[in-house]
C-alpha cells in the first residue's frame, strides 16, 4: 500500500519539516523520517530553536560550551547552537542532495527580523 507520503514523493513533491530539535536527531526520528517519509529538506526559525533550548536540558552542554567560548549575546547563543543541530540535519541530508543534484537535501533557518531587509548582515550572519 502506498502512503499519501509516498505518492506526494512520486509525483515530484519534495517533503520538508519545519522544525528541528535535538531530540529529533539524537533520537533517529529525522534519520527515519528521511529514510521512510521522504522528508528531502527542513526548516527552522530561531523562535523555534529558542523554545526547544529552554524546553529542555538537551542543550545545556552545548549553551555552556559557547558561554565558555565567550558567546553572551542570547540571539548568538540560539544561532550558535542551533548550528550544531542544523550541520547533523544536514549531514543526514546530504545524500538526498547528491542524489538529487542539489535540487533538495536543503536545511535553513531564517534570519532574525530585524535583519529582514539588510541583505549585508543576512550574509554576514549565513
Amino acid at each position: 500500500m502506498v502512503t499519501p507520503v509516498e505518492r506526494l514523493a512520486s509525483a515530484g513533491q519534495s517533503i520538508w519539516i519545519d522544525s528541528i530539535n535535538r531530540v529529533m536527531l539524537s533520537s533517529g526520528t529525522l534519520a527515519r523520517y528521511v529514510e521512510e517519509l521522504a522528508v528531502t529538506g527542513l526548516t527552522s526559525n530561531p523562535t523555534i530553536l529558542g523554545h526547544a533550548m529552554a524546553a529542555s536540558h538537551d542543550y545545556d552542554g552545548s549553551l555552556r560550551h559557547h558561554r565558555n567560548e565567550g558567546v553572551t549575546d542570547p540571539q548568538d547563543l540560539v544561532y550558535a547552537v542551533a548550528f550544531e543541530d542544523l550541520r547533523a540535519a544536514a549531514s543526514l541530508l546530504q545524500p538526498t542532495w547528491e542524489q538529487t543534484s542539489g535540487v533538495d537535501g536543503y536545511v535553513s533557518v531564517e534570519v532574525p527580523p530585524d535583519l529582514a531587509y539588510d541583505a549585508s548582515a543576512t550574509a554576514t550572519l549565513a
